[in-house]
Formats: C-alpha cells, sequence, structure tokens
C-alpha cells in the first residue's frame, strides 16, 4: 500500500515546490490598522473572526473564478459586528499557486499586524485585505454567498484601511 502511495506524495511535494518558485511574492505594501486589546472579550471575537476572514480568503479565493473573493464573518458574541476580507490573486497563476500566494500574505501580515482591527497587503502576485469595518460598496452584506465583481486593477491606495480614521 505505501508503494502505491509514495508517487502521489512526491507529486504533491513536487507539485508544491514548484507553486512557490512559480509565485512572485514580492511585497508591494503592507497597511495595518489600530490594534485589538486581545484581554477584551469581544475582541477576542473579533481576533478569531479576523482568522476566519483570513482562512476562508486562503481556502476559497482559488476556486473562485477569476480568483477574486469577499467575504463576511459575524463575530460570535455580537451579531451586529462582522469582519470583512477581500483577496484576489494573479489569474495566470496555477490555483495552488494562488492558495501559495494568499498563504505567504496571510504570514506577513500576522508578522506586520499583530492583533490589528484591520489590515491589507499587495504581494506582486496577489492581494488580501481585512478590517472590522465594511470597505467594499459591491458586496451585499445580506447575501455572503453573492460573488462580488472586484476591480480587475489592484488596489494601491494610500488610504486608512477604517473610514473616517
Amino acid at each position: 500500500m505505501f508503494k502505491s502511495i509514495l508517487p502521489v506524495i512526491s507529486f504533491l511535494i513536487f507539485s508544491c515546490k514548484i507553486a512557490s518558485a512559480v509565485v512572485n511574492v514580492t511585497t508591494l505594501f503592507t497597511r495595518c490598522g489600530p490594534g485589538l486589546d486581545i484581554g477584551v472579550p469581544s475582541n477576542q471575537s473579533a481576533h478569531f473572526a479576523i482568522s476566519h476572514v483570513k482562512g476562508r480568503l486562503i481556502d476559497e479565493t482559488p476556486r473562485r473564478v477569476g480568483y477574486k473573493r469577499y467575504v463576511r464573518q459575524r463575530l460570535e458574541d455580537n451579531n451586529l459586528r462582522s469582519c470583512y476580507g477581500l483577496a484576489r490573486c494573479n489569474r495566470a497563476l496555477a490555483i495552488q499557486e494562488c492558495r501559495v500566494c494568499l498563504g505567504v500574505a496571510d504570514r506577513i501580515l500576522i508578522q506586520a499586524c499583530g492583533f490589528a482591527r484591520s489590515g491589507r497587503i499587495a504581494l506582486q502576485d496577489c492581494y488580501m485585505r481585512f478590517a472590522m469595518t465594511y470597505f467594499y460598496e459591491g458586496f451585499r452584506p445580506q447575501d455572503e454567498e453573492e460573488h462580488a465583481a472586484v476591480p480587475d486593477s489592484t488596489e494601491r491606495s494610500t488610504e486608512d484601511d477604517d473610514p473616517g480614521s
């Protein structure tokens, strides 16, 4: 049995190495919003929602036509508050390459932003953004499964993540 699984495992390892070698993860910019006091219970719920949103973006974006995805996660302790996320990959990437790029983006955001309420990063081949505030007009909050049209160009704004800041 082990001999029949070995070629599959070798292929997967080789595929991942190829994907990571092809993806351009050069950082174009990183922006972080204000931090969360993780000792406050409602902020723990927000941190969980942010982690969940980023995980969904990494998992779901590569499976979407056009490699773009917008998601919302309601906070467990307050159904009126939500975390929002947006991700996009270069359309020339393979599915696994998109996933690799977004995974690298997430790791960089964790290192750069820690427990921030918002953050965004543009790598050469992908983009990821999350915020505890609503930031994308093309998304209809009443239907989070609706696929929103995301602009084709990678956002390179110098604005703060939180409106009104």
